[in-house]
């Protein structure tokens, strides 16, 4: 067995060491369909996170990237054009330039609508929707539709989708759980808007939200009359969910299907289901319809690209029935964000291994076609491993991930039940940390720990192991110089903290 560093000597930066699995060997380099044969050819390389694909007409591709970049990619010659650098921008975490999207009558109606962070006065992350018109190869003249919505580094949401005279437009919770409940919030919602920025009539609240009830819905597509979106759960159900004027999706009360321990929850507030959950949770992104006779095995499915489980997903759906589902290129290019068919079927994909919760490869970010009979051949590993160890297990490469840096003196963490690391600081804090998405929520603060330089402070904690049914946290503590103690506390599940 060969070991790569295993711990980088920081105690500031709490790792886990199954961030990311990847088998080294026997990785399917094609999507074998039976009659069709596929592979990721790669377009262009060296991107930074490319978030949205568009299709522009005329053999070109129009993407953004989350550093602020609107760029054209010519399909014949490869080459890349900038469009637009957007120079106001909140570059944080997840947040940046996100979503994308062209005019349904593009280039006769030269409109791009575009979702990016900025700060405001306050120094506060908002999001704005803005078109913008191309000329020249240029966007310009950019006329703002919707602006300071609520934001924050993560959770954003913010997927655009444009069909005739309406723009719908995402936006997650930005971890705030009554947000998505509550109708004078913009999070948490699905929007619909008229391409010019007015509201349209008919929507259900008066205002430009479409429905409620969402965490972090990441793609929008239309099957036919269907509008779907996927969307991230916690630390479960990730969700495919037909979206409808005034639909209630049930977060943060109802998470994935209703069940009996909520079903009076579902009835009173017509929660609507999901067409389909993901448990463990797959962190769906773009998805897309194929309409196309190329690949005539995928004519009207729904395509879907994936973040965490790093692959595509392909179902076919009868109505509002999920019939089957296929998964393709599994960790054979990383973290897929987006998923893009043209209007003659060619479908283009792109990496973002170099987001936050990514893993750097040789070559950086790409966008992908697939394309019949090619074998894609990754190239070797190529993280950084100044940022992410690991070890090298026969077959297996385990790497590891940062999920939270700048924490004070984490002390000792474990796994809860809730699917979220519990873990102690030495000043006293109990948190607990999301692996899916970095989210940190406090727990509990012991006021009367005692902490100096000499390595008093909070120090050992342990969940019962029937937790929580057995409510029991234990922690142990300096209150004095010379003074420890061993206490058991009970968990409040409903007040979320420490009793």
């Amino acid at each position: 067995m060969s070991l790569g560093r295993i711990w980088r000597s920081s105690s500031f930066i709490l790792l886990i060491a199954l961030g990311f699995l990847r088998p080294l060997g026997g990785l399917r380099a094609q999507i074998d369909l039976g009659g069709t044969q596929l592979g990721p050819k790669p377009l262009l390389e060296g991107l930074e996170v490319p978030w949205s694909l568009a299709w522009a007409g005329e053999d070109t591709i129009f993407f953004s990237e989350l550093g602020g970049r609107v760029s054209r990619l010519d399909l014949n010659t490869l080459q890349r054009t900038t469009l637009l650098q957007i120079d106001e921008l909140a570059r944080e975490n997840q947040s940046g330039l996100m979503g994308l999207e062209v005019d349904q009558n593009f280039p006769q109606s030269p409109y791009v609508y575009v979702a990016y962070t900025y700060y405001n006065p306050s120094n506060d992350i908002r999001i704005r929707i803005a078109r913008f018109e191309y000329s020249a190869d240029s966007l310009v003249n950019e006329l703002i539709l919707k602006d300071d919505l609520g934001s924050a580094s993560s959770n954003t949401g913010c997927r655009l989708l444009v069909r005739g005279n309406d723009l719908w437009f995402t936006l997650g919770d930005v971890k705030d759980r009554d947000a998505p409940q509550d109708t004078s919030s913009n999070n948490g919602k699905i929007h619909r808007i008229h391409t010019d920025g007015s509201t349209p009539s008919d929507n259900p609240y008066g205002s430009s939200v479409w429905s409620m009830g969402h965490r972090n819905p990441q793609g929008l597509a239309f099957h036919d009359s269907l509008l779907l979106s996927s969307e991230h759960g916690a630390a479960t159900n990730d969700e495919l969910n037909w979206v409808k004027n005034g639909g209630n999706y049930g977060w943060p009360w109802v998470s994935g299907f209703c069940e009996s321990s909520n079903q009076d929850t579902c009835d009173l507030f017509n929660i609507q289901e999901p067409l389909k959950a993901w448990s463990p949770t797959v962190a769906p992104a773009g998805i897309d319809v194929y309409r196309g006779t190329a690949i005539p095995e995928w004519k009207d499915h729904l395509l879907m690209a994936c973040l965490k489980d790093q692959s595509l997903r392909v179902m076919s759906l009868n109505g509002a029935t999920v019939v089957s589902e296929k998964t393709y290129l599994e960790g054979l290019i990383g973290r897929i964000r987006d998923v893009m068919v043209s209007p003659d079927g060619r479908v283009f994909i792109c990496s973002t291994n170099e987001d936050a919760f990514g893993t750097p490869r040789l070559g950086g970010d790409k966008i992908f076609e697939l394309t019949k009979d090619y074998v894609y051949d990754p190239p070797d590993f190529g993280g950084d491993t100044s940022l992410a160890d690991f070890f090298l297990l026969d077959s297996t490469l385990v790497q590891t991930r940062i999920l939270a840096d700048h924490l004070y003196i984490p002390w000792d963490f474990h796994w809860g039940p809730d699917a979220w690391i519990w873990f102690s600081q030495r000043d006293g804090w109990i948190k607990k940390i999301n692996p899916e998405d970095g989210e940190i929520q406090d727990v509990f603060k012991i006021e009367e720990v005692y902490e100096s330089f000499d390595n008093s402070g909070l120090h050992a904690m342990a969940l019962h192991p029937r937790f929580p049914l057995v409510p029991y946290v234990y922690v142990n503590y300096t209150y004095s110089l010379y003074g420890a103690r061993l206490v058991r506390y009970t968990y409040s599940i409903q007040a979320e903290t420490l009793v």
